[in-house]
Formats: structure tokens, sequence, C-alpha cells
């Protein structure tokens, strides 16, 4: 669930409330961002067993691809990091050294 964008934070409690399995999947099918398809498919399964296991199939792919998702925002952060500290790696200290030479203190922040 941390990783949904489209659960709300309270969706965790009441999920734990609730008993009937068809409203649970149906509950969770319509909050999960599932492509219109996937969603009609599992509102047209009629076995309750088989629909559980297509939302979890929709679920765990979703899962996959938001963790991919979250780790290419991560690696692509991470590399820009590194290619500002080679490319502006003297304008970041002369910056500090002029912030401290004016004011005869350094910035608030350590900057």
């Amino acid at each position: 669930m941390a990783l949904s964008p489209t659960l709300p934070d309270e969706a965790s409690g009441f999920l734990d409330q609730v008993d009937d399995p068809r409203f649970l999947v149906y509950l969770v099918a319509s909050n999960a961002g599932l492509s219109m398809d996937d969603g009609q498919n599992v509102l047209e399964t009629l076995e309750m067993n088989q629909k559980i296991r297509l939302l979890i199939s929709r679920l765990t792919r979703q899962k996959e691809i938001l963790t991919l998702g979250r780790k290419i925002k991560s690696d692509a952060k991470e590399e820009l990091d590194k290619a500002q500290k080679r490319v502006f790696p003297a304008a970041t200290d002369e910056s500090h050294s002029e912030g401290t030479r004016r004011t005869g203190r350094r910035k608030l922040g350590g900057r």
C-alpha cells in the first residue's frame, strides 16, 4: 500500500474490517488504479478464487511497475547529483567561501 499513489492512507485500517471477500476484491480493484480492461476482467470473472487470483496478478504487476519507477527516479537523482558535483565543484566551494567572506559567517544550513 505504501507504493500506491491512489489508495488513501485510511484504506489500510478500513480493509482490515471488511469480512466479505467479494466486497474486498471490488473495493481494492476500484481503488488500485487498474486499467479499464483489467477492472472489467475482475468484475466479469465469476468464480471467487479466479477473481482473487486475477486481482493479485494485476496488483503484483502494478507493484513491480511502481517499484521500478521509484528505482529509476532514485537512480536518476543520484546520477544528476554526481554530474552536478563534477560540473560545479569549484562553483559550490567559491559560493560558500564568498558567502562567508561577505558576511563574516557561514550561511544558514551550512550552505
